[in-house]
């Protein structure tokens, strides 16, 4: 068999990893931190949990340059939930567009807003 560095991967994703990474990986999938416990042990409600969060955030946010405007997201689901995402989001903006319209020509009637809203979502969407 082949050593890791003789193979070259071209596969959509995921990306192969550097050896070395995926060493200090598997050592905290056993024993993070000479904590006794998996990494996949520790409460993601912990101080533990939340110190490898915020250690992630403030690491990201300086490698890629991340503006404090923005916030990073740890969310599950992959690329299918990335994917949803995008669409749910889609529809937000246009069903917001629609209620701020709605808004400005029917005044503050909250009830008159929210048929037009919902019709227009039945018919329209």
């Amino acid at each position: 068999m082949p050593g890791r560095e003789a193979v070259a991967y071209f596969g959509a994703g995921p990306a192969p990893l550097p050896t070395p990474v995926l060493q200090k990986g598997a050592e905290a999938f056993v024993n993070f931190e000479e904590t006794g416990l998996s990494l996949a042990e520790i409460s993601h409600r912990s101080q533990t949990a939340n110190r490898i969060l915020a250690d992630t955030k403030a690491a990201l946010t300086s490698l890629l340059q991340i503006p404090e405007s923005h916030d990073i997201l740890f969310m599950h689901g992959g690329g299918s939930g990335e994917f949803s995402a995008v669409v749910f989001n889609m529809v937000a903006v246009w069903v917001e567009k629609r209620r701020a319209k709605a808004e400005a020509e029917l005044g503050g009637d909250e009830p008159k807003i929210l048929e037009r809203v919902k019709s227009e979502l039945q018919n329209e969407l």
